[in-house]
């Protein structure tokens, strides 16, 4: 008889065992199911993070390429555009496989224009290479100075990077 209640004793110290490790388990796999999506977030996170450091990047190249600053009496000025230069640097851009690819190593899968706001008139494309079959865009607006030099005037734009991803 004593035999019989060990027995049942043992029987229910390991089913007791079993029902810990069952919920150690299930608690264990939900941890790493609630890990694995948040890694998941952070690194869209990153990865749009990364993004957006690119377009700022490109837009500094932009504010800086001695082919489209304006100067006055040979003196450079700070985010500022010449007019006419602008206008001739999309073909200078097309005319050259060489320029082509030089200008894609700078910028990669982009668009980059600038939209005249004051006193107005037309959008100028500088830099034109959208990628194929691309999933996400970011666009990111700089202000500008724009100089005519023909009529020593000073226009107001926007510098508009747009990133192909």
């Amino acid at each position: 008889m004593g035999y019989g209640k060990l027995s049942r004793k043992a029987q229910l110290k390991m089913v007791e065992t079993i029902a810990v490790m069952f919920v150690f388990f299930i608690l264990l796999v939900l941890g790493i199911v609630f890990y694995s999506r948040m890694q998941t977030v952070t690194i869209k996170q990153e990865s749009a993070e990364r993004f957006t450091q690119k377009a700022i990047g490109i837009s500094q190249i932009m504010m800086f390429l001695p082919e489209l600053m304006c100067s006055e009496e040979g003196v450079t000025k700070e985010s500022c555009f010449d007019y006419y230069k602008l206008r001739g640097f999309n073909a200078v851009v097309d005319l050259d496989t060489d320029n082509k690819l030089y200008y894609y190593d700078q910028f990669g899968y982009a668009n980059i224009s600038i939209q005249m706001i004051y006193p107005g008139g037309n959008d100028i494309v500088i830099y034109d290479n959208p990628k194929p079959q691309w999933t996400t865009l970011s666009n990111f607006p700089t202000p500008i100075s724009i100089y005519n030099p023909k009529t020593k005037v000073k226009s107001l734009g926007v510098l508009m990077v747009k990133i192909y991803q």
